[in-house]
């Protein structure tokens, strides 16, 4: 709870009185009364005394919260000081945030927990949470993205000019384990057998690298220890080929297991080609071009 405090100091006897107005809809409070009265006299003029105005916790968006500060003094001959009647603009900055959180542990990194949202990254190969593509991300709770009813910059933390830090999504973290089987039925493709009853079957040819030759993926990638199973690509004429076409940053701790990859030249089973740095990633299965 932030508060603003005005002291003042003036002489002889007197009186000074604040009240608040808000601006733009929002709140602010003196705890205890609308206005607040302070008495100066021979005595005292040379006391400073305080008033304290506290915001009200609106628990409804982010947006900053303004309003003014009006201070009045009678009495004294300070009627026509400008030093005793003047107006203070208060600025609370709001930290609550509407929408989805997918940051929630505030590392920067989006959390992926399911294969639509690992397939979005293709969408925002820079890792910074911003996209254009419809199938992105929306503030609504539509459920025909892949991220629904998405916070501000997916919630991660910002650092609010470019002098501070952290500021926004640097890339993704899994949150989960991922199986492309998502029909169940326990079929593996290690052995170059597509299953058209799974999700990202596409007519035989698997999955679709994330990126191609020309768009690298550049942000970070976590894997957190958590494992993607049955990856299957089988798309021989086509260079860069792997769960991402092209990395350049860091991809850490994941593993796919039961992988098979087919592609025409670089072919992996993480990444076609890598110009970045990987830490304690595994794969098992098939891998092959030409």
């Amino acid at each position: 709870m932030a508060s603003c405090k005005e002291p003042l100091r003036i002489g002889g006897a007197a009186r000074w009185r604040t009240g608040v107005r808000a601006v733009g809809g929002h709140r602010l409070h003196q705890p205890g009364a609308a206005s607040t009265t302070l008495a100066f006299t021979t005595q005292n003029w040379n006391t400073a005394q305080t008033v304290t105005v506290a915001p009200v916790d609106d628990n409804a968006d982010a947006v900053d919260e303004v309003a003014l500060v009006t201070n009045v003094a009678t009495g004294g001959g300070y009627a026509s000081s400008t030093a005793a009647n003047r107006t203070v603009r208060v600025t609370v900055d709001d930290d609550e945030q509407t929408g989805t959180d997918y940051d929630a542990d505030d590392d920067q990194l989006i959390e992926i927990d399911s294969l639509a949202k690992l397939n979005a990254i293709r969408w925002d190969l820079d890792g910074n949470g911003a996209s254009a593509n419809s199938g992105y991300a929306s503030t609504t709770a539509t459920t025909t993205v892949a991220f629904p009813s998405a916070a501000a910059g997916m919630g991660c933390p910002d650092g609010g000019d470019a002098n501070q830090t952290p500021d926004g999504c640097l890339g993704y973290e899994l949150t989960a384990n991922l199986d492309f089987d998502t029909d169940g039925d326990g079929v593996t493709h290690t052995s170059g057998t597509s299953d058209s009853g799974d999700d990202w079957h596409n007519g035989g040819s698997g999955w679709d690298s994330i990126g191609d030759v020309n768009n690298t993926y550049s942000g970070k990638f976590n894997g957190n220890g958590w494992t993607i199973d049955n990856l299957f690509i089988n798309r021989s004429s086509t260079s860069y080929m792997g769960l991402f076409a092209r990395t350049s940053n860091d991809v850490i701790a994941v593993g796919l297991r039961n992988a098979y990859v087919r592609g025409q030249d670089s072919v992996g089973a993480l990444a076609g080609r890598n110009g970045g740095r990987m830490v304690a990633v595994w794969a098992s299965g098939s891998v092959g071009g030409r």
